[in-house]
């Protein structure tokens, strides 16, 4: 009996010596006792242990099925085969040995995991996740398995869930800079923006010298509108890493909300510089350019067409041949891609649409990458014939969607807007494309047939312009306006309790310049007493503008700042407002529109842009020509005259409700048999086998 508690002895030994960090020792006791007693399951299991660690893979595949050929009821050695078969690349081998384990000891959470992980590389997430979900509840004192948990959560979308499972990792390993910087993101995710910035926080002052830290704490801070704190993690974060794109994209973002434009899209070049392969960032400039005064549509349309070469024309390969039905006059399938499906100013213009379609004519397909409906989202749900949540589709599944469903006409709603799915319109899905609604613009595509805009942005006697597709223009307007709420009415006019004139322009930030503060501070000089309301961010910004004015002669305290807001609390800006001025070269859209809904007429110059010209648009459906002006000096003159002219100025408060319910601006059974026709008009070509003719089709 004295050999059985020799080795017995000899192998507590070598675990002693394992265990203790001398693994040389171990293995000269396990091999000894091999030798010995080639039956000992437990020495030849330490020994495959040991060649584990070491990455011999294959020679620890030999050890640990010695062990189990002795003891093949012992769980644990089924979990570390399938360790060394999985690194070993033998993945099915590996979830096999799992399986065994599992089935000899159902709540062993070491099997569970990485069965899931194994799993995950079969290609079965669905499997992989149940595994890991099994692992968490049987191990909730393993950070490892918390952490990778609360990853698989993440990825799946579960974000509510994802963030219980990271504070539980959090608690059992409150350093772990990983798991401060994710769960930051999924708070940002969630909108939950003062926990993020809390934890991003955590995140610096325990490593204050990581670039993923402070680029967290920057995005952070950005999402919560503290524009100027972010810039500065933002900058350090590319100072400790240069190469970090994220960083340098984070970067652009917040200069651009502080209206910063020339230094955001050099940003966003860097990251093109660093990373070729990123499309949002050439986005991102194509998107800011016609923001800049000095643009001009050529150039917009020759960076729009780097992006097709460089993004699009790659994936011309995987278009396949459309066997769509050509019979010109049968239903079609009508399917818009957006992932602004949410409480979004586009759902302003999308509710008319979705809700006035001939459904004896046109079925219609939303597919939504939407991360977190809303009532918004439900609303637009309901008026869809068919609703696609493509939230966690890659543009490849997104486009291989789409050609199940057999679309007709795709309707791309982004253009180079953020979130965008022009790869996907690159695969070609549809037999026939259009881009509208994002912007009045190109998107460069020459795999986007067509582009929807109005007799006013594109007067069709111009002939083809500068535009990688065919326009299409609508008799009416390019936009279909609901403002989705009667509740906040115009109110009385303001200056009538004022005694003074109220200016006012809420539109982005990122549409103010220079040249149109001088513009402004001309007519505040103009007008004797006049105030102007202006949304700007808080900070340097404000700084930066009542300097601006200052130096034109306009006193900081005449200039009334607001913040953004929620959609009511917004509108009721404008009772506060008598005219609202505009901005240039890139005028107010849906902004514009808000202000007439509230009383509020807009005075405009016309920009040499087509992002300029939508005040033409609107002043045509309203017969308010003489909004819209030539010249600096004509806009300082009539601003001056209507503020001079408060009978006038309570005529429009009292009347500009009505007009824009009676004009085509909010006809939404009008613009969508337009848009009706341009589909139609679009689908005949098709039917016909093409065309090459370049003129615009007029509706």
């Amino acid at each position: 009996m004295a050999a059985p508690t020799q080795s017995k002895d000899s192998v507590a030994e070598a675990r002693a010596h394992y265990q203790a960090g001398r693994k040389p020792q171990a293995e000269v006791i396990c091999r000894g006792v091999v030798a010995r007693e080639p039956e000992n399951d437990a020495a030849w299991h330490l020994l495959g242990v040991m060649a584990l660690e070491v990455n011999r893979e294959e020679l620890a595949i030999q050890l640990f099925m010695r062990a189990l050929d002795i003891a093949p009821q012992k769980p644990a050695y089924y979990v570390n085969l399938g360790a060394a078969l999985h690194r070993f690349g033998k993945t099915q081998e590996a979830s096999d040995a799992l399986r065994m384990a599992i089935s000899l000891r159902p709540d062993l959470a070491e099997a569970h995991f990485n069965l899931a992980r194994c799993l995950t590389d079969l290609g079965d997430p669905q499997a992989a996740h149940l595994e890991v979900e099994r692992a968490a509840e049987l191990r909730v004192d393993s950070f490892e398995i918390q952490q990778h948990f609360a990853r698989t959560l993440k990825l799946r979308g579960e974000s509510a869930r994802s963030i219980q499972a990271y504070q539980s990792a959090i608690q059992l390993d409150p350093s772990s800079l990983d798991c401060l910087v994710e769960i930051s993101s999924v708070l940002r995710s969630l909108r939950r923006r003062e926990e993020a910035v809390a934890m991003a926080r955590r995140a610096v002052e325990l490593s204050p010298e990581s670039p993923l830290a402070n680029n967290e704490l920057g995005s952070a801070l950005f999402d919560s509108e503290r524009y100027d704190e972010a810039i500065a993690v933002m900058q350090k974060s590319i100072a400790l890493d240069p190469s970090l794109t994220e960083a340098h994209s984070g970067l652009g973002y917040a200069l651009e909300s502080v209206g910063r434009l020339g230094e955001a899209i050099e940003c966003f070049r860097n990251v093109l510089r660093l990373e070729p392969g990123v499309h949002a960032a050439q986005s991102n400039i194509i998107y800011l350019m016609p923001f800049l005064p000095g643009a001009d549509q050529t150039a917009l349309l020759n960076e729009a067409r780097a992006f097709n070469r460089a993004y699009a024309e790659p994936l011309q390969a995987q278009v396949v041949p459309h066997d769509n039905e050509p019979k010109p006059e049968r239903q079609l399938r009508i399917g818009y891609v957006s992932s602004h499906f949410y409480n979004h100013c586009q759902a302003f213009f999308t509710t008319p649409v979705f809700q006035n379609y001939d459904r004896n004519q046109f079925k219609t397909y939303a597919y939504a990458s939407v991360e977190n409906p809303d009532a918004t989202t439900e609303r637009l749900r309901a008026s869809i014939d068919v609703w696609r949540d493509v939230s966690r589709l890659d543009e490849a599944q997104l486009a291989a969607a789409v050609r199940k469903d057999r679309i007709d006409i795709l309707v791309d709603l982004a253009m180079h807007m953020g979130s965008n799915k022009l790869k996907v319109f690159a695969e070609q899905p549809a037999p026939v494309q259009f881009c509208w609604l994002a912007y009045p613009g190109t998107t460069g595509l020459t795999s986007i047939g067509y582009r929807i805009t109005d007799r006013y942005l594109d007067p069709p006697e111009l002939g083809d312009g500068p535009y990688s597709e065919r326009s299409v223009v609508l008799p009416d307007t390019f936009w279909c306006y609901d403002p989705l709420t009667s509740e906040v009415d115009a109110g009385p006019l303001p200056a009538l309790a004022n005694g003074f004139v109220t200016f006012g322009c809420l539109n982005h930030f990122r549409k103010i310049n220079d040249g149109i503060l001088k513009l402004w501070a001309e007519v505040l000089n103009a007008v004797q007493n006049s105030r102007l309301v202006l949304l700007a961010p808080a900070g340097e910004a404000r700084s930066r503008i009542c300097q601006q004015f200052e130096s034109q002669g306009v006193d900081r305290d005449r200039i009334d700042f607001v913040s953004r807001r929620p959609r009511l609390e917004y509108l009721r800006l404008y009772q506060k407002i008598d005219i609202c001025l505009d901005t240039h070269p890139c005028g107010g859209h849906t902004t514009s529109l808000d202000a007439f809904w509230m009383g509020v007429p807009v005075v405009s110059l016309s920009g040499p842009l087509l992002v300029g010209r939508a005040a033409i648009t609107f002043a045509a459906n309203l017969e308010l020509d003489e909004l819209v002006l030539q010249t600096a000096s004509d806009l300082v003159n009539r601003a001056k005259n209507l503020a001079a002219d408060l009978s006038r100025l309570q005529q429009l408060r009292c009347e500009l409700r009505t007009k824009m319910q009676s004009s085509p601006l909010m006809d939404g059974p009008r613009f969508v048999r337009n848009l009706e026709a341009a589909y139609r008009a679009a689908w005949r070509i098709w039917c016909a086998g093409g065309t090459t003719d370049r003129s615009p089709i007029v509706i």
